[in-house]
């Protein structure tokens, strides 16, 4: 399965071809993580706010990702819920 990311000017728009279980902006509000589900192998997409652009993709889960938040004291870590029962870090 594909996604595909489409810059949007101030608003960093991404677009992406199965749901969206979760968002939430990084500490310094130049990414977003968002989570999908099951079908798209439970992974998390980190995207950039300003150009929409992917930064990267974290794979992990086996089932729906719904929950994610960064560190707010370690911007590199991101810990995600999800409904396989585990948490990741």
């Amino acid at each position: 399965m594909q996604h595909y990311y489409h810059g949007a000017s101030r608003w960093g728009t991404a677009h992406f071809d199965s749901v969206i279980g979760c968002v939430q902006y990084g500490p310094a509000g130049d990414a977003i993580a968002a989570g999908v589900p099951a079908h798209s192998n439970g992974r998390i997409h980190l995207i950039c706010t300003q150009t929409g652009a992917k930064i990267l993709c974290l794979k992990g889960h086996s089932d729906f990702v719904s929950s994610v938040d960064f560190n707010p004291t370690n911007p590199s870590q991101l810990v995600s819920g999800s409904s396989d029962k585990t948490i990741r870090l």
